[in-house]
């Protein structure tokens, strides 16, 4: 969710309101809102967190459009880009953790979110909840984060959740990617019938199996879809990688997945109606 306000513009401090979104979550305007109230791992002050950095995201994404050969954005199966949001959870906080995301994912349903995304939660190790926001072109992301920056309800509803979370958490990690087709290896990339995903995180340069996307500091985010957890885990134990449950509750689906596998989608939030 916080991964679409990410892709925020590259902002121009261009003031939002007075209490502006301090997390990027799985709505582009979860993603813009941890782009308000953080930029890499230092975290905005209150007063910061009031204006928009709208055109700090676009320069970053025009920035990594530039130095990467065109021949590579021809016919990309993948979406062109990606913005991942992690939280780290610290130790007994799991309980109140979830309730805080499930009021935020309600939000976002409720106040219509403009891009789908998924959330993921670690299974072993460090405890940490991802949010995955992926566009298709710079056309895109542009169109979300204009979205999340003026729409003030929103971004003010998910300010309150971020405050009631932030004791919960430790320095978010967060990180705007480009697809690179010449290092990715295997299946097509595709959320449709999805349940699991494995994920390395590396810089290693070679070919790699897995849907690779690339960020300004050459980190790479490698990813795997799988249907069942049993396959992700064989795949880990073969390939190395940790294994991601992607959260229904957490999410905003598109269509499309939720027709390829309605009973797993059935948690995901729903659009209340209005009094």
């Amino acid at each position: 969710m916080w991964l679409v306000y990410v892709t925020g513009l590259g902002l121009s401090a261009s003031r939002i309101s007075d209490q502006t979104p301090p997390k990027t979550a799985a709505c582009v305007a979860r993603i813009v809102e941890r782009l308000y109230t953080s930029t890499g791992s230092n975290p905005m002050t209150a007063a910061d967190a009031s204006y928009v950095v709208f055109p700090l995201m676009i320069r970053t994404a025009v920035a990594l459009v530039a130095i990467l050969p065109s021949i590579l954005f021809g016919q990309n199966p993948a979406p062109r880009f990606l913005y991942v949001y992690r939280d780290s959870l610290r130790s007994g906080v799991d309980s109140a953790y979830r309730a805080i995301e499930n009021d935020g994912a309600q939000i976002c349903a409720d106040l219509r979110c403009p891009n789908p995304y998924i959330a993921l939660e670690s299974l072993r190790g460090i405890h940490e909840a991802w949010w995955i926001n992926m566009f298709a072109s710079a056309t895109d992301t542009a169109r979300v984060a204009k979205v999340y920056a003026t729409d003030t309800a929103l971004s003010r509803a998910l300010g309150a959740v971020a405050k009631r979370k932030a004791a919960l958490i430790g320095s978010p990690v967060q990180g705007f990617a480009v697809y690179r087709p010449d290092l990715s290896r295997g299946p097509v990339w595709s959320i449709a019938g999805v349940r699991f995903i494995l994920v390395k995180v590396t810089r290693a340069r070679r070919p790699t199996t897995g849907s690779v996307w690339v960020t300004p500091d050459s980190t790479r985010y490698i990813l795997r879809a799988f249907r069942t957890r049993r396959e992700a885990e064989a795949a880990a134990r073969a390939d190395g990688g940790r294994v991601f449950a992607v959260r229904p509750n957490w999410s905003m689906p598109a269509g499309e997945w939720v027709q390829a596998d309605r009973e797993f989608w059935q948690t995901a939030p729903a659009q209340r109606s209005r009094p």
